[in-house]
């Protein structure tokens, strides 16, 4: 099928592609650049080129080059007008035949002394299937031009844009154009024949055929004749006006649906025609297609009844479908082109998986970011559910954008769960990933908390020798939000062991609050000790007991290991014998799981910030050998994990429940270690540590009876 005869009809598809919000020039190709910008200097080499090349065959092919960036000179510019006249000769006279860029929308006007293609002596064609507007004087005096079809997107045609081309002898305008301008064609002496096949006539200048040749004839559709005869402008030459003949007169009675639209992987939809023909005969049906992304039209194979089945394959994007209706190749008409949308709506920016607040002092927001195609505007609906789950939730009230304002009326020591549902018309809605909002818990004694959902993930996947397990924590937690500090085990305990006191060589790094640096130099035992009296100065009810007493008072003084002596003070039979009291409410170290848990916050990579190992990123979350500058830090100096905690790698390793051994085999739920042993776990790397000792997944053990410089720990309550 000729492409001149399937463009004429192209005006059908602006209308539905108008309809659906797009303007024209949204609608033309942009195809991936390959020969770059046509700038004016790139102009003028082509030129040079073209003068200096012998073999120069006369076709110019422009098709790939994209626009430049400015909006003014020669070549193509930002806006998509192409301007060929940069005041010199050289190569144009040798170029029969252009085909312009793809994404030029316009070419660019001239005047009565400087014709746009002024130089283009020898032009005989040109090609330009994405022009929609023709600008004034464009190709005044180009006596060699003979084309007989005009680009069929083309809308507006300026004054004297032809004038005194008088190699023309027949022209078929355009479905889609509106405007002919004052002279247009005035001066074609050898025009012939001008077929309008709209229905409408457009808009029509002064003088637009005048002297041309004296038996051209203007042919119109049989029904419109008269509509042309009383148009402005086009009354002047009603004396030429006459029928288009055809040999068939074939009617289109019912046209395919102008859009249709359906969901990626749902596609279920016919487009169908109906027609008769005067004299009756028996009729022929052919379906094409084109995307906006390629114009050029496909005969669809096999597509030859009167109905056509909507592949149900189509990726994302829109689609145009019209059917060709003929009794021969000469006589045929064209369906109008109908719309088919593929959506799919893309969810790019989730909301922050976890956001800390304390109450009072409640601010910020959750917000995601979407695309959908084809492009057309999004719906927002923010949700809020009573778990860690984006199915079902309640709809809230007014919450409708892309953002949504953190409530400010939010309860302590408790998580709040929202997502936002994204959908548009036609299209499968999509809703975010589960965003927490947890109300930081502070105790008395300054412990900020947060809510730690119940979850599952593989444990210990990047700790190499390991096989990993796959954990399910049936109840969630709170968890300290930094490690125990200073501060807060002096407030309990009553006295400061730590290594790095603020005296002499030990002191802070400049700005940072001594009191604020992690607690350090404390056992095992001296941990589970303040858990216990954190406990009681709180009201809760201590999770450790130890020969059946949750009093630390009973218990005896805490073993410990004399450096300087070699050798271990106090009998740590009944210590290494602890139990946790069912149903105590009092803090306590976490186990193995729920530290690794909670310091992955639901990734899975090396780290909890992803696998980057380089110094900048490492620096932004952690304290480590290589920044440190050999001592501890005050807490909550880097950026914290997905959910909030802050230092879960390096400053101080920290102390865990778990007695160390081998991870057990098969998948875990809610494991707390092996029953007994000599040495007990502790993880996430610290100050004097090398980039690996951050890792998520790596663990050490070292005897509870120890006090060292680099090992602290932080708390957990139910």
């Amino acid at each position: 099928m000729e492409k001149t005869k399937v463009l004429r009809f192209m005006a059908m598809a602006i209308a539905i592609v108008g309809a659906l919000a797009f303007t024209l020039g949204a609608c033309k190709p942009e195809p991936e650049p390959e020969l770059g910008p046509l700038t004016a200097t790139r102009w003028l080499t082509i030129l040079q080129g073209i003068e200096a090349n012998s073999s120069f065959d006369g076709t110019l092919d422009l098709s790939h080059y994209t626009r430049s960036d400015s909006a003014s000179g020669s070549g193509l510019r930002s806006d998509g007008v192409f301007d060929p006249d940069n005041n010199i000769a050289i190569g144009k006279g040798k170029i029969v035949s252009i085909i312009l860029p793809n994404t030029a929308i316009e070419i660019a006007g001239g005047t009565a002394t400087a014709p746009t293609f002024r130089h283009f002596t020898n032009l005989k064609t040109f090609n330009g299937a994405t022009l929609s507007i023709i600008g004034d004087y464009a190709f005044a005096g180009s006596t060699s031009l003979t084309i007989t079809t005009l680009p069929a997107w083309l809308t507006s045609i300026g004054n004297n844009a032809f004038q005194g081309c008088i190699s023309l002898t027949e022209i078929t305008l355009p479905a889609g154009l509106s405007s002919i301008g004052n002279s247009t064609f005035q001066g074609c002496t050898s025009l012939t024949l001008v077929t309008s096949p709209m229905a409408a006539p457009p808009a029509l200048g002064v003088n637009a055929f005048d002297d041309t040749h004296p038996y051209m004839e203007i042919r119109v559709p049989e029904a419109n004749v008269t509509a042309y005869w009383e148009a402005a402008g086009w009354s002047s030459y009603a004396y030429i006006i006459d029928v288009i003949p055809p040999d068939h007169f074939i009617t289109i009675n019912t046209q395919p649906a102008e859009v249709s639209n359906f969901a990626l992987g749902s596609i279920n939809g016919i487009l169908s025609v109906t027609a008769s023909v005067t004299p009756d005969t028996a009729l022929s049906y052919q379906w094409y297609t084109f995307s906006n992304d390629d114009w050029t039209t496909t005969a669809i194979s096999g597509a030859t009844s009167e109905s056509y089945t909507i592949p149900t394959d189509l990726t994302a994007g829109r689609y145009y479908y019209f059917c060709e209706v003929s009794v021969t190749e000469s006589v045929s008409v064209q369906s109008n082109v109908a719309a088919v949308n593929v959506y799919i709506i893309t969810i790019n920016t989730q909301p922050a998986a976890m956001t800390t607040v304390a109450q009072g002092s409640i601010s910020g927001s959750l917000s995601v970011t979407a695309t959908f195609i084809p492009d057309t505007t999004l719906s927002y609906q923010w949700y809020s559910n009573t778990s860690n789950s984006n199915t079902g939730g309640t709809a809230i009230s007014g919450a409708t954008s892309a953002s949504y304002t953190i409530p400010t009326d939010l309860t302590e020591g408790t998580t709040y769960y929202y997502f936002c549902e994204v959908s548009a018309v036609g299209a499968t809605s999509v809703r975010s990933n589960v965003a927490l909002v947890s109300v930081v818990i502070i105790s008395a004694t300054g412990i900020e908390m947060v809510w730690v959902p119940a979850g599952t993930f593989t444990m210990g996947i990047n700790d190499l020798g390991t096989s990993p397990p796959t954990v399910t924590l049936t109840s969630g937690f709170h968890m300290g939000i930094y490690q125990v500090t200073q501060e807060q085990y002096q407030a309990v305990m009553g006295s400061n062991p730590s290594y790095f006191h603020g005296g002499s060589g030990r002191e802070p790094a400049s700005g940072e609050v001594q009191g604020r640096r992690p607690v350090e130099t404390v056992s095992w035992y001296d941990a589970i000790v303040f858990c216990n009296r954190l406990s009681i100065l709180e009201g809760l009810s201590p999770a450790y007991s130890i020969n059946d007493s949750t009093n630390p008072d009973v218990w005896g003084s805490v073993p410990y290991y004399d450096w300087y002596n070699d050798l271990f003070v106090g009998d740590t039979a009944p210590w290494d014998a602890v139990t946790i009291v069912s149903g105590s409410t009092g803090y306590r170290l976490p186990t193995e799981a729920q530290w690794e848990y909670t310091c992955r916050a639901g990734s899975t990579t090396a780290y909890y910030w992803g696998n980057q190992t380089d110094a900048a990123t490492i620096g932004q979350y952690a304290w480590h050998s290589g920044n440190s500058n050999s001592r501890t830090h005050e807490v909550e100096k880097k950026q914290p994990n997905a959910w909030g905690l802050y230092d879960m790698s390096g400053n101080v390793w920290e102390w865990c429940w778990d007695w160390y051994d081998d991870y057990p085999s098969g998948n875990q739920t809610d494991p707390v270690g092996a029953s007994s042993g000599s040495l007990r776990v502790f993880r996430g790397g610290y100050w004097s540590g090398s980039v690996e000792y951050l890792q998520s997944a790596l663990r050490y053990d070292y005897d509870p009876i120890n006090r060292l410089s680099n090992i602290g720990f932080r708390v957990l309550r139910p």
